[in-house]
């Protein structure tokens, strides 16, 4: 009679038994066994919420006021314009991942490139990663400094946060999906946020007139939206430890970049009908400067209560950050231990953002992230698209 292990696939049954050649060819799970089984892997549900936790991260709160600086009353055309670029980005990763079934893109850069050029990527990736954990960490404290804890110390704040983080991404994959199923519930806050102002004073003269801003703003402000979009390129790590037919993955990757396409655009509306031209100027973060003028009978301090729960989907958005860089590590130097990758990268985010303490050190950095984040995002898997295409086309082995 097989052992409950075997039975249910789980991942215990460890590498130990397998040749090092097998082992390298197996796709593995987190911790470094073989993840060939239904019962480590993500559902389709846990995929959507693990993509829009990862967009969200702490753009959403001064993109109103970043658009407007830029376009003016065009910024919800512009965000929805960004929102189809990215969907057509999403194809190009998955067309990429359809190539290789069962492999992540830490997986196929070595497959593609060779053991060395591969392993340079692998490293690239992990630190795109990283860098996006370290700069959303030096957002974080930047928010909850001015508007609740100004006094209390960066690396006190920043390590409670790191803490908490470590210890939920330490999980195995599939119970880190069902805390981001549950986070889910955060972008209900949003929503109803934005519904709200409706019912405030709201002057619908303000989106007026459209169309009025060069071709150059617009080229600039789809750049700026896109970056508020970032998280998306999640599905090169969890594609393949999603249950799901490659249709189904692309469907609800689109989906959920939709979701917080559309969620975007509604907050960036809001802040345009909500407040006068003059005050969205010089408002940096429109959403809580409007939940602050909010008022209940029994609840005040909405903007307090708003905070709350975006911490909590900023640290979503962090875990998973860290989390794929974990991957990377794990994979690139063939260890089992991903917690400890995770705990170490942690500690490196956390390292940075303390040292990245200042506005105007962070401006000074945000071009050369952005330049990062498009040559990850775009041009490495463009690039290794087409070398796989000229492979198929030249009868090598596959792709």
């Amino acid at each position: 009679m097989p052992s409950s292990a075997s039975r249910y696939g789980s991942c215990s049954a460890g590498p130990e038994i397998l040749s090092p050649s097998r082992r390298n060819d197996l796709h593995l799970c987190e911790d470094g066994y073989p993840m060939n089984q239904t019962i480590t892997k993500l559902s389709l549900f846990q995929l959507f919420a693990l993509i829009i936790q990862a967009q969200f991260g702490s753009e959403e709160l001064v993109l109103p006021n970043k658009l407007y600086s830029i376009v003016h009353q065009d910024s919800w055309m512009i965000h929805l314009a960004a929102g189809f670029i990215v969907e057509l980005v999403i194809c190009i990763l998955w067309l990429l991942l359809r190539r290789y079934p069962g492999m992540d893109i830490f997986r196929i850069n070595p497959r593609l490139t060779g053991k060395w050029l591969g392993s340079i990527l692998n490293l690239a990736y992990t630190g795109y990663f990283l860098v996006l954990g370290a700069f959303l960490l030096v957002r974080i404290y930047m928010f909850l400094n001015k508007w609740v804890y100004p006094r209390t110390p960066e690396w006190v704040l920043l390590s409670v946060i790191v803490a908490a983080a470590c210890y939920i991404g330490a999980h195995r994959l599939r119970a880190i999906g069902r805390y981001y199923s549950l986070t889910l519930f955060t972008t209900v806050v949003f929503i109803l946020i934005a519904l709200n102002a409706f019912i405030e004073h709201v002057d619908w003269l303000n989106l007026l007139p459209i169309a009025q801003t060069s071709g150059a703003s617009w080229v600039k402000g789809i750049g700026a939206s896109m970056t508020s979009l970032i998280g998306f390129e999640m599905m090169l790590v969890f594609a393949s430890r999603t249950n799901g037919s490659p249709k189904q993955i692309l469907l609800t990757a689109l989906a959920a970049n939709g979701f917080v396409v559309m969620i975007h655009v509604l907050l960036i509306v809001v802040s345009l009908v909500y407040f006068s031209p003059e005050e969205l100027n010089i408002l940096p973060e429109p959403i809580i400067y409007m939940t602050k003028t909010y008022s209940f009978l029994f609840v005040e301090r909405i903007d307090l209560i708003y905070l709350s729960f975006w911490i909590i989907s900023s640290m979503a958005c962090l875990i998973i950050q860290v989390y794929a860089a974990s991957i990377g590590l794990a994979q690139t130097f063939s260890k089992k231990g991903r917690p400890y990758f995770l705990c170490g990268g942690m500690a490196l985010c956390l390292a940075t953002a303390v040292w990245l303490d200042r506005p105007f050190a962070i401006d000074h950095w945000i071009p050369f992230v952005h330049a990062y984040a498009l040559a990850m995002i775009v041009a490495v898997p463009l690039a290794l698209l087409a070398i796989s295409a000229i492979r198929t086309r030249r009868g090598e082995t596959a792709p």
